[in-house]
């Protein structure tokens, strides 16, 4: 089912800004997209999973996390007018390593990421905003690696401290 640009503003004027689209381009794209409403805390991606799709966000607030040893990770946010999918599905072919979950009720458009037209205009869009691919793959993937990195070096300080009270425990035994 065609959805008409002019159910989805918010997203065709930020489109605009960051990139020239032009009205067949437009058209096309629209040719391709399905309206999804999702209610509070509704994960549009999860990891270890494939959700095949990337959503415009008209309506609504999304933020991405990844879970390390339990923990909630945020990695960004993505506001009316954005994009969100998996950057592991799109780019490499594999499950997603996060999670992307509505703040509040968002009104979205699902687009498959397997159709050709799809991954051109989002390939498309994202290559407008490649700063903040390069922030995401300079910066936030390295501040995970570096987050999972310290976790290893607690846990090996952990194991270093409990065999140190250990000696001190044998110690003091065989004093007595």
């Amino acid at each position: 089912m065609a959805v008409d640009p002019s159910m989805l503003p918010t997203v065709v004027t930020r489109m605009r800004g960051d990139w020239a689209v032009g009205v067949d381009s437009l058209g096309k794209l629209c040719e391709c997209l399905e309206e999804y409403h999702f209610p509070k805390r509704y994960q549009l991606v999860k990891a270890q999973t494939r959700c095949r799709h990337a959503y415009f966000v008209e309506k609504g607030l999304t933020r991405s996390f990844w879970l390390v040893d339990g923990e909630e990770i945020t990695t960004s946010f993505s506001t009316e007018g954005g994009i969100v999918f998996s950057m592991d599905e799109l780019y490499y072919d594999r499950q997603s390593e996060e999670f992307v979950e509505t703040m509040e009720p968002v009104k979205t458009f699902r687009i498959s990421i397997e159709n050709p037209m799809a991954t051109y205009i989002i390939l498309g869009i994202v290559a407008v905003i490649a700063i903040g691919g390069g922030y995401y793959f300079k910066v936030v993937k390295k501040k995970k690696e570096e987050f999972l990195d310290e976790d290893d070096e607690e846990e090996d300080e952990e194991e270093y401290d409990d065999d140190e009270e250990n000696e001190d425990n044998e110690d003091a035994f065989f004093e007595d």
